[in-house]
């Protein structure tokens, strides 16, 4: 029995449900039929510590398929970040929202979320993260303190990108300076799920949104564009990386290529 035929199963009386999780899992199995032209690293996906990630990530190989729940909350996220972005564009503030950004020199390609002015009419860019509600709670996994690394290791290859392309070019999108700092906006999930007054009525301790600033940081830069170096070694003798992680690790099990990467 394939996986559409378990959900129908399982569904079975419902008329919305089984519509909508048929799409989804459509749209999952043909996910990554599509490949850009010319192979890239992107700093959404460059953080990840596991250099054999990287390796099949660069390929465009085609992961394991998303269970529809979490494809689900995965396109909350993407609402999310469309809300926002409306929000910024209301204010008159927004000079460009998902767009290219592109390294020659290290082969780089990647869409910040957000390019807007700030009220101090400084230039900076934004980056977007939906958040589960207990992220915004004091604990080991909180972002209320710090924000997550891989996040900042993003925005600052943005900065990056965006200041390279402006030395060659002396103006991107109407900007003429450097960036030099930059923001990662959470947005607490609770919010979207249970609904604002839901919330206040049941007295949940929750935060809707935090913002993080971030300073470009050369050192954060040199260390990955040496680990992109390294990888560059690997992707031209065609020598697939070592493992980081243990098969039955928590980061294994979650890796949407584990299928591949411990059959191959």
């Amino acid at each position: 029995m394939n996986l559409l035929d378990m959900i129908l199963q399982e569904k079975r009386g419902l008329l919305l449900t089984p519509v909508i999780d048929q799409y989804l899992t459509d749209r999952e199995i043909k996910k990554g039929e599509y490949v850009h032209k010319k192979k890239s690293f992107g700093p959404s996906w460059i953080c990840n510590p596991c250099l054999r990630y990287c390796w099949y990530a660069f390929h465009r190989t085609k992961g394991e398929p998303h269970p529809i729940d979490l494809v689900k909350i995965l396109d909350i996220g993407n609402a999310m970040h469309n809300l926002v972005e409306s929000w910024v564009s209301g204010s008159k503030k927004l000079l460009g929202a998902n767009f290219v950004l592109e390294n020659d020199d290290y082969n780089l390609r990647g869409k910040p979320d957000l390019l807007f002015i700030t009220n101090n009419n400084k230039p900076a860019i934004g980056e977007v993260k939906s958040a589960a509600s207990f992220k915004f709670k004091n604990t080991s996994v909180s972002i209320l303190n710090y924000p997550n690394d891989d996040h900042v290791v993003q925005l600052n290859l943005y900065m990056y990108m965006f200041n390279e392309k402006l030395k060659k070019e002396g103006e991107v999108l109407g900007i003429k300076e450097p960036i030099l700092t930059g923001c990662i906006y959470y947005l607490n999930k609770v919010f979207f799920t249970t609904g604002n007054k839901y919330v206040r009525i049941n007295k949940i301790d929750a935060i809707t949104d935090k913002e993080h600033i971030v300073n470009y940081n050369q050192d954060i830069i040199d260390a990955t564009l040496a680990k992109i170096r390294v990888l560059q070694k690997n992707i031209s003798s065609n020598s697939i990386p070592d493992r980081l992680f243990e098969k039955t690790s928590k980061d294994c099990k979650r890796c949407c290529f584990n299928k591949i990467c411990w059959e191959s």
